[in-house]
């Protein structure tokens, strides 16, 4: 009895100690930590090395992905030294938090989209963006989301690409097989549009979106003629035409073709290019959710 009171005695004493050794190590860490904070300027959120990450597993995993998006997103608020430190540090984060849940499309659309404006940023934005093709290769709007910005930076070419790598991906909008013809289109490119919709009119089933194809090829189309005609005159007279009707008064079109869309076609006198009055579609930013698992979109990301 004796040896078990003293096996008791023993334990409790070692608890008490600890508890006492707790206590004197509390209020260190949390000067230590208040410190810290003063330094750093709230961005106390350790980030660590991605093979530390994607060894841990379980609930935590998903719990500690959304703490770390959580972060990210309160990141936007805080203050830095300058823009660039705030986009850098934002994306560190939020990509700690996909690689522990490479399903987070939410954490892709403000790292690559929504923090990101000007042209080296939205470049920067793409390059994280990247990462989701290989993570989350299901997702329609990641593709989306870097060809919308390439359009934005300027390169029309790359933009078509990525909305044809997005368009190829369950649940994707319609809009994306139709507006990759624009952006060729927007590039200098009609013939390529011109191409790829007269490639795309056997895939199409549903009228109305068959009937808008058949207007883009009709718009392309003429667009071509008249482009064709304004090289001839070039070749014939070294110059550009005054306008279209020159066009005309030269024998080189009968007349200047309708616009199916009603904007009516106009030569550039700088690029010697010709355009429509038909613009681009303006671009929609939307917070976005995951698709269901039958295949279809979210209803939040169509643009």
């Amino acid at each position: 009895m004796v040896n078990k009171l003293a096996h008791f005695s023993e334990k409790g004493i070692l608890k008490f100690l600890v508890f006492l050794a707790c206590l004197l190590i509390i209020p260190f860490l949390s000067l230590r930590l208040q410190t810290d904070t003063a330094l750093l300027g709230e961005r106390l959120l350790f980030v660590p090395p991605q093979e530390y990450l994607s060894n841990i597993r379980g609930g935590f995993r998903n719990l500690l992905a959304d703490v770390y998006y959580i972060k990210g997103v309160l990141a936007v608020t805080d203050e830095f030294n300058s823009r660039q430190e705030r986009i850098s540090w934002t994306q560190q984060v939020f990509k700690a938090a996909v690689l522990l849940d490479k399903d987070m499309l939410q954490a892709y659309f403000f790292a690559g989209s929504a923090i990101v404006n000007s042209k080296e940023e939205l470049k920067q934005g793409n390059e994280f963006l990247i990462l989701g093709l290989t993570n989350s290769p299901a997702y329609w709007q990641i593709p989306y989301w870097i060809g919308f910005n390439y359009y934005l930076i300027g390169d029309s070419l790359k933009a078509a690409e990525f909305y044809r790598l997005a368009s190829q991906r369950p649940g994707a909008p319609n809009f994306l097989k139709s507006n990759q013809a624009m952006l060729f289109y927007k590039a200098g490119e009609p013939r390529m549009g011109l191409m790829y919709l007269e490639g795309l009119l056997e895939s199409v089933s549903d009228p109305e979106q068959l009937k808008w194809v058949k207007l883009k090829i009709e718009w392309l189309k003429n667009m071509i003629v008249l482009q064709d005609a304004v090289e001839s005159f070039k070749d014939r007279y070294n110059r550009l035409p005054q306008d279209l009707e020159e066009l005309i008064s030269r024998r080189l079109i009968s007349s200047v073709p309708k616009d199916p869309f009603g904007g009516g076609y106009y030569l550039d006198d700088q690029s010697g290019k010709i355009k429509s009055s038909f613009g681009m579609p303006t671009k929609v930013k939307t917070t976005p959710e995951k698709p269901a698992e039958s295949g279809e979109g979210c209803s939040k990301c169509k643009k």
